[in-house]
């Protein structure tokens, strides 16, 4: 299964939907970034879920560096089946889940971030 969430989900059933689904994803057709909600993938990868994100800078980033998923263009209906297809036919899908579990405690947690941001505030 692949969970696009949408707000009509209540949030007592996005908890269950993010762990029954399979890989991730907030895509848009068009590729609007404005609508492309990047703080979601960091709980996407913490999860371990493998995750297809639009080509759009933050987002690519963080997948590419972290190797998590895939990238895509969202211009269409059919580059973003591709995309599913291509994902779902991977043989990397547990290397992006163990990448992304890896990068949420190692990279991306409040521990790091506060040091970081205490030797700037105290430099």
């Amino acid at each position: 299964m692949i969970l696009n969430p949408e707000y009509n989900i209540k949030r007592q059933r996005i908890t269950k939907a993010l762990s029954d689904a399979d890989i991730q994803s907030r895509l848009i057709v068009g590729g609007n970034f404005l609508r492309q909600d990047v703080i979601k993938y960091f709980d996407y990868i913490a999860c371990g879920k493998p995750v297809i994100a639009a080509n759009v800078r933050p987002l690519k980033r963080l997948i590419e560096e972290n190797q998590t998923g895939i990238v895509i263009d969202c211009d269409t209906k059919e580059k973003i089946a591709e995309g599913i297809i291509r994902i779902c036919i991977s043989d990397d899908l547990k290397k992006y889940s163990d990448n992304g579990i890896f990068a949420a405690r190692n990279k991306y947690h409040w521990g790091i971030d506060f040091n970081y941001l205490f030797e700037i505030v105290t430099w």
